[in-house]
Formats: C-alpha cells, sequence, structure tokens
C-alpha cells in the first residue's frame, strides 16, 4: 500500500510541473504598469484609478480582461515623452493582444495601438476622454466588438 500512495504523489508532483505555464496577475495592477511577458493573463479584480498611464503593453499574446471594472483617468493632458498623451491602454509593438470587458474613462486617449498586429477589442466602453477615444497608428488586424466610442473627443473617437 505504501508504495502504491507514493507513486500517486509522484505522479501528481510530476504532473504539476509539466502542466503548460501561464503568466496571470494575482497581485492588484497598478497604473503604469508595463507587460513585457509573452503570455500574459491580467483580470482587473477592482477599479482601477490613475494620474496618467494606465497600463501598456509590450509582449505578445496579452489579454487584458476588465472583467466589468472601470478604468479611471485624472482627466489629465500632461505630456508623455513616449506616448504622447497618456492612455488607459497602450498597446505597443505587440501582436495578438485581447482587451475585453469594461470601462476606460477620464484619460486623455482611451487607447493607443502603436506597430502592433492583431488586436481584438471586445465589450469595452471608452468615454470622457479629453482626446480620442482610440488612436491607432501603424496597426494591422484591429478588430472592434460590441466596443463603444463616446465622449468629447475630436475627430476620429
Amino acid at each position: 500500500m505504501r508504495t502504491r500512495i507514493r507513486i500517486a504523489i509522484a505522479s501528481v508532483v510530476v504532473a504539476a510541473f509539466m502542466a503548460p505555464a501561464q503568466a496571470a496577475s494575482a497581485a492588484p495592477l497598478l497604473c503604469g504598469s508595463e507587460i513585457t511577458t509573452p503570455g500574459t493573463t491580467i483580470t482587473l479584480i477592482e477599479d482601477l484609478h490613475c494620474d496618467a498611464r494606465g497600463i501598456i503593453v509590450r509582449a505578445n499574446n496579452v489579454t487584458i480582461d476588465l472583467a466589468g471594472y472601470t478604468m479611471f483617468g485624472s482627466g489629465s493632458t500632461e505630456y508623455d515623452e513616449e506616448l504622447g498623451s497618456a492612455a488607459g491602454i497602450a498597446v505597443l509593438g505587440a501582436t495578438n493582444t485581447r482587451i475585453a470587458g469594461g470601462t476606460i474613462t477620464g484619460f486623455a486617449n482611451g487607447m493607443k495601438v502603436d506597430h502592433s498586429n492583431a488586436t481584438d477589442v471586445q465589450n469595452i466602453v471608452i468615454d470622457g476622454t479629453n482626446n480620442f477615444g482610440m488612436v491607432l497608428t501603424d496597426s494591422n488586424g484591429i478588430a472592434l466588438n460590441h466596443t463603444t466610442l463616446t465622449g468629447p473627443g475630436h475627430d476620429g473617437s
């Protein structure tokens, strides 16, 4: 009987080490966070209040699930050396990014997608921006599904 128990425990331990790893956020996400690990999945667990930058994606195969929560910007129009105007979510040079399920409000720009491919935006509301709802630059394969852009933004918002 002892041998069987040891074999069963050894099998569970081996199976745990063989399971594919998927990066996921368990800690609260901070404003200005940069996602640089491919395959990362972030799920908000509460509303996020930011002074300027929201979340920046710099890796492939990233999923950001707002889980029905809201990302609030402070309304700051402060110039950002890298982004120009701060964005709630900025996707920079990434492929296969998915952003889903919540609201982005109060940022200079709701989203910025720059030099990226295959960005999928689903069930997102972007409103109350100071400049644009979305800024798309040199990017391909942008899909907007059940996404609403409203507010005082300029043309193209």
